[in-house]
């Protein structure tokens, strides 16, 4: 994503702005901290270190771990077909102690 746009965007208080921050530098939020990449951030696009929300970045950091999760786990989520058909339901007449 353009620098600039991302910029003018924060300035504006645009919604979303903070979403399309997470997916553009996912890989960059992920190696640092909360607080250190809002540094990077500002230093990235010449900004003040106010004019970026640290909830709001958070929150859409959440919001897009959990859409990824989502994505990646939804076949997983059921139950394992293979290990049903493998295990024995069937119950013993006779069951010896010995």
């Amino acid at each position: 994503m353009e620098k600039s746009l991302i910029k003018t965007w924060l300035l504006n208080k645009k919604p979303r702005v903070y979403s399309i921050i997470v997916q553009s530098y996912f890989d960059k939020l992920s190696s640092l901290r909360t607080a250190l990449f809002i540094e990077w951030l500002a230093l990235e696009l010449d900004l003040p270190i106010e004019v970026i929300n640290k909830a709001s970045l958070s929150s859409a950091l959440r919001r897009y771990r959990k859409k990824v999760n989502d994505e990646g786990g939804a076949t997983q989520k059921g139950p394992n077909k293979k290990l049903q058909e493998e295990f024995d339901t069937n119950i013993p007449d006779k069951i010896s102690f010995q």
